[in-house]
This record gives structure tokens, C-alpha cells and sequence, in this order.
């Protein structure tokens, strides 16, 4: 049997050096890709762009709803359960 291990080495990331960093900002300066981003044209587009901002639902519609109601569940569960422990006292 072979006994070699092989390990996985990440690639070391390039760091933004101040000058790289200047040198980006011109580019973009001189290329100016702002004035040329329109953004969606189609209904598909525009209802699949509406959620770009949406990163992992606990934010959405559904989800605050649903927080709610959990929340009035432990409301109504927590004041059962005090009426039972009044109704019968542990001895």
C-alpha cells in the first residue's frame, strides 16, 4: 500500500497593496462601468433581481411571520403551563 498523504494547501490570496488598490480606482475611473449597468429588462429579470438583497431568508415576509406566530406559541404554551402549576403545586 502507498502510505502517502496528500494535504490541501490553499493558495495564498493576493493582498490589496496600496498601489494596487490605486491602480483598480483608476481603472475603473477611466472605464466608468456605472453609466453602463442598466439593470434588468425583462419581468423574469426584475423579479429574480428583486431578491439579490435577500442573503438567507430570516429577513423575509415569510419568515417574520412565521416568528410571530412562533412567539405567540410559547406565549399560550408558557401560560398553560403556569395555570396547570398553579392548579396542581408540586408537593
Amino acid at each position: 500500500m502507498n502510505d502517502k498523504t496528500t494535504t490541501y494547501t490553499p493558495k495564498k490570496r493576493r493582498e490589496w497593496t496600496p498601489e494596487r488598490r490605486a491602480a483598480q480606482a483608476e481603472r475603473m475611473k477611466q472605464q466608468k462601468p456605472w453609466l453602463k449597468a442598466t439593470g434588468p429588462k425583462t419581468a423574469t429579470g426584475k423579479q429574480r433581481s428583486r431578491l439579490n438583497s435577500l442573503k438567507h431568508g430570516l429577513r423575509s415576509k415569510e419568515m417574520r411571520e412565521l416568528s410571530k406566530l412562533l412567539t405567540a406559541q410559547s406565549r399560550f404554551v408558557k401560560s398553560v403551563t403556569k395555570g396547570i402549576s398553579m392548579k396542581y403545586p408540586k408537593q
